[in-house]
Protein backbone atom coordinates (compact mmCIF):
# COMPACT_ATOMS: atom_id res chain seq x y z
CA UNK A 1 0.00 0.00 0.00
CA UNK A 2 1.27 3.85 -0.68
CA UNK A 3 -0.30 7.07 0.08
CA UNK A 4 -0.24 9.55 -2.92
CA UNK A 5 -0.95 13.57 -1.09
CA UNK A 6 -4.03 12.42 1.47
CA UNK A 7 -4.70 9.33 -0.79
CA UNK A 8 -4.25 5.91 -0.44
CA UNK A 9 -3.83 3.60 -2.83
CA UNK A 10 -4.60 -0.33 -2.44
CA UNK A 11 -2.55 -2.50 -4.63
CA UNK A 12 -3.75 -5.20 -6.83
CA UNK A 13 -1.25 -7.57 -8.32
CA UNK A 14 -0.99 -7.27 -11.64
CA UNK A 15 -1.24 -10.84 -12.55
CA UNK A 16 -4.83 -11.00 -11.11
CA UNK A 17 -6.33 -8.30 -13.66
CA UNK A 18 -7.90 -8.79 -16.45
CA UNK A 19 -8.80 -5.04 -17.28
CA UNK A 20 -8.41 -1.49 -15.29
CA UNK A 21 -11.55 0.96 -16.29
CA UNK A 22 -10.96 4.71 -15.81
CA UNK A 23 -14.51 6.52 -15.02
CA UNK A 24 -12.90 10.20 -15.58
CA UNK A 25 -16.68 11.38 -16.79
CA UNK A 26 -18.68 10.93 -13.93
CA UNK A 27 -17.26 14.25 -11.66
CA UNK A 28 -18.70 13.37 -8.54
CA UNK A 29 -17.04 9.55 -8.58
CA UNK A 30 -13.87 9.90 -10.88
CA UNK A 31 -11.90 6.30 -10.39
CA UNK A 32 -11.08 3.09 -11.70
CA UNK A 33 -12.94 -0.18 -11.92
CA UNK A 34 -10.82 -3.55 -12.08
CA UNK A 35 -11.81 -6.55 -13.75
CA UNK A 36 -10.21 -9.38 -11.66
CA UNK A 37 -9.51 -12.89 -12.93
CA UNK A 38 -10.63 -13.90 -9.34
CA UNK A 39 -12.37 -11.39 -7.49
CA UNK A 40 -11.24 -9.51 -4.97
CA UNK A 41 -11.97 -6.92 -1.74
CA UNK A 42 -13.20 -3.78 -1.60
CA UNK A 43 -10.95 -1.13 -2.03
CA UNK A 44 -10.96 2.80 -0.32
CA UNK A 45 -9.51 5.89 -0.89
CA UNK A 46 -9.78 9.23 0.62
CA UNK A 47 -8.34 12.53 -1.40
CA UNK A 48 -9.06 15.17 -3.69
CA UNK A 49 -10.39 15.18 -7.32
CA UNK A 50 -7.06 16.04 -8.41
CA UNK A 51 -5.35 13.12 -6.64
CA UNK A 52 -7.03 10.89 -8.69
CA UNK A 53 -4.84 11.47 -11.70
CA UNK A 54 -1.86 11.40 -9.78
CA UNK A 55 -2.99 8.03 -8.49
CA UNK A 56 -4.14 6.55 -11.83
CA UNK A 57 -0.88 7.90 -12.92
CA UNK A 58 0.83 5.58 -10.71
CA UNK A 59 -0.96 2.81 -10.73
CA UNK A 60 -0.16 3.24 -15.12
CA UNK A 61 3.62 3.44 -14.20
CA UNK A 62 3.14 0.33 -12.16
CA UNK A 63 2.21 -1.63 -15.19
CA UNK A 64 4.64 -3.33 -17.24
CA UNK A 65 4.13 -1.74 -20.44
CA UNK A 66 4.44 -4.67 -22.55
CA UNK A 67 1.56 -6.29 -20.38
CA UNK A 68 -1.15 -3.89 -20.95
CA UNK A 69 -3.19 -3.24 -23.84
CA UNK A 70 -4.81 0.35 -24.21
CA UNK A 71 -8.28 1.56 -25.34
CA UNK A 72 -9.68 4.58 -24.97
CA UNK A 73 -10.03 4.71 -21.24
CA UNK A 74 -9.72 1.22 -20.53
CA UNK A 75 -6.36 -1.03 -20.18
CA UNK A 76 -6.03 -5.01 -21.16
CA UNK A 77 -3.48 -7.55 -20.08
CA UNK A 78 -2.18 -8.09 -23.30
CA UNK A 79 -2.52 -12.19 -22.92
CA UNK A 80 -6.07 -12.49 -21.68
CA UNK A 81 -7.73 -9.54 -24.19
CA UNK A 82 -9.34 -12.29 -26.41
CA UNK A 83 -10.75 -13.80 -22.65
CA UNK A 84 -12.05 -10.91 -22.29
CA UNK A 85 -12.93 -10.49 -25.41
CA UNK A 86 -15.39 -13.76 -25.33
CA UNK A 87 -16.69 -13.59 -21.98
CA UNK A 88 -17.66 -9.78 -22.82
CA UNK A 89 -20.13 -9.80 -19.49
CA UNK A 90 -17.57 -9.52 -16.81
CA UNK A 91 -19.23 -11.89 -13.79
CA UNK A 92 -20.36 -10.40 -10.38
CA UNK A 93 -17.37 -11.62 -8.10
CA UNK A 94 -15.23 -10.27 -10.92
CA UNK A 95 -15.74 -6.07 -9.89
CA UNK A 96 -13.71 -4.26 -7.49
CA UNK A 97 -14.77 -0.52 -7.63
CA UNK A 98 -11.48 1.95 -6.60
CA UNK A 99 -12.72 5.94 -6.23
CA UNK A 100 -12.61 8.83 -4.16
CA UNK A 101 -16.18 11.43 -4.07
CA UNK A 102 -15.98 15.23 -3.21
CA UNK A 103 -12.94 14.52 -0.52
CA UNK A 104 -14.47 12.28 1.61
CA UNK A 105 -13.69 9.24 2.14
CA UNK A 106 -15.18 6.46 -0.08
CA UNK A 107 -15.34 2.51 0.37
CA UNK A 108 -17.99 1.32 -2.14
CA UNK A 109 -18.90 -2.64 -2.21
CA UNK A 110 -21.96 -3.49 -4.63
CA UNK A 111 -24.68 -4.34 -1.94
CA UNK A 112 -26.95 -2.83 -4.90
CA UNK A 113 -27.28 -5.32 -7.77
CA UNK A 114 -28.72 -1.86 -9.90
CA UNK A 115 -25.23 -0.32 -9.23
CA UNK A 116 -23.46 -3.08 -10.23
CA UNK A 117 -25.39 -3.87 -13.45
CA UNK A 118 -24.67 -0.11 -14.24
CA UNK A 119 -21.14 -0.48 -13.86
CA UNK A 120 -21.72 -4.16 -15.72
CA UNK A 121 -23.23 -2.22 -18.72
CA UNK A 122 -20.66 0.33 -19.24
CA UNK A 123 -17.86 -2.11 -19.13
CA UNK A 124 -19.64 -4.56 -21.64
CA UNK A 125 -20.40 -1.84 -24.15
CA UNK A 126 -16.77 -0.78 -24.07
CA UNK A 127 -15.80 -4.54 -24.64
CA UNK A 128 -18.44 -4.32 -27.29
CA UNK A 129 -17.13 -1.50 -29.04
CA UNK A 130 -13.47 -3.16 -28.34
CA UNK A 131 -14.24 -6.20 -29.99
CA UNK A 132 -16.04 -4.63 -33.10
CA UNK A 133 -13.18 -2.65 -33.59
CA UNK A 134 -10.38 -5.57 -33.32
CA UNK A 135 -12.79 -7.71 -35.91
CA UNK A 136 -13.18 -5.07 -38.11
CA UNK A 137 -9.08 -5.01 -38.57
CA UNK A 138 -8.91 -8.45 -38.81
CA UNK A 139 -11.36 -8.69 -41.51
CA UNK A 140 -9.22 -5.76 -43.50
CA UNK A 141 -6.15 -7.77 -43.07
CA UNK A 142 -7.82 -10.52 -44.67
CA UNK A 143 -8.79 -8.61 -47.70
CA UNK A 144 -5.31 -7.28 -48.12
Amino acid sequence: MCTIGDSELVQVPVDSIDALLLRPHEADEPGILFLLKDGGTVLSVSGTDAECDAMWAAIEAALPNEDFVRYHSVMFRAESLETVEQRKTPQLGDCIYFGLRNRREFTRSYDSLTELRRDLEEVTEILSVLQDIRASTRASETKQ
